[in-house]
């Protein structure tokens, strides 16, 4: 009797509540379907021909720091300057969260400025320090970008408190019905599939592939998809890898692309039970060298514990040897313009407890 009373407690709260989503209806599927070649009895998969199981790293278990999980004291961070007149600029704000600029235009990117990457206010995740900047004191955002559906990517709060500031977002198929239920206007998403581009204000958004999975309450996995994005100007080519494991999509998307300037790919979270779905940084080292890419940003740290490695692991690894493309590793919160961006080396870490 108890168990029925809390099994439809859990229901009923999944119903009501926002922060679960919105799963696509029966016209979203159909549209998926026509949109999608990696869409088939109502969800969407990686590769069809390729075994889940089969395993592209040998990095399991090589843990190079002997560091904890979590600092023991802040991580040194910088006030971000959005005023900075220049071509190309970028602020990370820890773990996945971007804001670009280019071509005088704003793009945020899986933005989350929450204490916890969860549905819940608590959580065994807390963010190790408070976010650099408060959410009102960010720019006008020309356009967000949301790579999947998972909390620690698509924050309810976050989202709430930004939607206003917000011209367009872009993301994945199925990730508009989660902002059509937080009341965001389908007027002002765009919803792509992979290989899908868009150009809007002079500045082409590709919705290209990535080694994930999507679920964001119990019922939804894989019905809703995930991706990386292509942002192309005139003057400028930049690769958002979101979260995804080591595969052949890096070379399909460089034979189509041909060289990037810039590449954000994820660098930590990893564990050899998860090496499909999450990079070891050896694996981000290679995928930015199959890119062709001219710089390489790593990401998906500074924020959160979601693994068991030591926190400042994956730059101890992505700077243990010299790389052919330059790692940049800027403090949380600052504003890198890409003309001075080699300047942005330093290892930091190594002061932090």
């Amino acid at each position: 009797m108890y168990l029925i009373v809390i099994i439809c407690i859990i229901l009923v709260t999944y119903r009501m509540d926002p922060v679960f989503g919105k799963s696509p209806g029966k016209k979203d599927r159909q549209n998926y379907a026509q949109r999608s070649h990696n869409y088939k009895n109502g969800k969407f998969f990686y590769d069809d021909h390729l075994d889940q199981d089969q395993k592209y790293s040998i990095h399991a278990n090589s843990i190079l720091s002997h560091k904890g999980k979590h600092p023991q004291s802040p991580l040194p961070t910088q006030k971000p300057d959005f005023s900075k007149n220049s071509p190309l600029a970028f602020t990370w704000f820890g773990h996945s969260t971007l804001l670009i600029q280019i071509q005088d235009k704003t793009i945020l990117v899986d933005p989350i400025f929450s204490n916890y990457p969860s549905p819940l206010p608590f959580g065994l995740f807390k963010r190790f320090d408070r976010p650099v900047i408060n959410v009102k004191d960010l720019p006008e955002i020309d356009f967000c970008l949301i790579t999947h559906n998972h909390y620690d990517h698509l924050d309810y709060s976050s989202i709430m408190r930004i939607k206003d500031k917000v011209h367009h977002f872009i993301v994945p198929l199925g990730v508009e019905k989660d902002l059509e239920r937080w009341h965001i206007s389908q007027s002002s998403i765009i919803n792509m599939a992979w290989g899908e581009e868009v150009e809007i204000e002079d500045i082409t958004f590709g919705c290209q592939p990535a080694r994930h999975f999507s679920q964001r309450n119990l019922f939804d996995r894989n019905k809703t998809l995930w991706c990386s994005y292509v942002i192309e100007t005139s003057a400028y080519r930049l690769f958002i890898g979101g979260d995804s494991g080591f595969g052949h999509h890096f070379s399909d998307i460089q034979k189509r692309y041909q060289n990037f300037d810039l590449v954000f790919l994820e660098c930590a979270q990893y564990d050899g039970r998860w090496m499909n779905i999450h990079m070891f940084p050896e694996d981000a080292k290679q995928a930015a060298k199959i890119l062709h890419a001219r710089y390489f940003v790593p990401v998906h740290y500074g924020a959160y514990c979601l693994s068991v490695h030591p926190w400042d692991d994956p730059l101890v690894r992505l700077t243990a040897h010299h790389s052919e493309i330059p790692v940049i590793t800027p403090l949380i919160g600052t504003t890198v313009d890409i003309r001075n961006i080699e300047d942005y080396q330093d290892h930091w870490w190594e002061k932090v407890q």
